[in-house]
C-alpha cells in the first residue's frame, strides 16, 4: 500500500507508523467520515502514530456521496502536520 500511495500521491508514509486505510464507494450510509466526529481527540491519539488513506468516489449522482468526500478532504487537511492523510 505504501508503494501505490507513494506512486499514485507522491505522499510518503511511513512504513513504522500505523496505516488506517478506508477504500470504498463514498455513501453516506458508510459512515467513512466517522472516524473525523472529533477531531482534536483524533489529533490528541494519532500524533505522530497515525496516518490515514482513504480511496474511492461517489456515483456520479450521488451528491451526499461527493459531499461526504469533500468533508473527509478538509477534516484531513486540518489534521495536517499532526497526522499524515491522504
Amino acid at each position: 500500500m505504501i508503494e501505490e500511495v507513494r506512486g499514485r500521491t507522491g505522499t510518503e508514509l511511513d512504513p513504522e507508523v500505523l496505516n488506517l486505510g478506508f477504500a470504498r464507494r463514498a455513501a453516506t450510509y458508510k459512515r467513512a467520515d466517522l472516524i473525523f466526529s472529533d477531531l482534536e481527540r483524533l489529533r490528541r491519539i494519532g500524533k505522530g502514530r497515525l496516518q490515514i488513506v482513504y480511496a474511492g468516489k461517489a456515483h456520479p449522482a450521488d451528491t451526499m456521496g461527493k459531499e461526504l468526500i469533500q468533508n473527509v478532504v478538509h477534516s484531513l487537511r486540518s489534521l495536517d502536520g499532526d497526522l499524515t492523510g491522504v
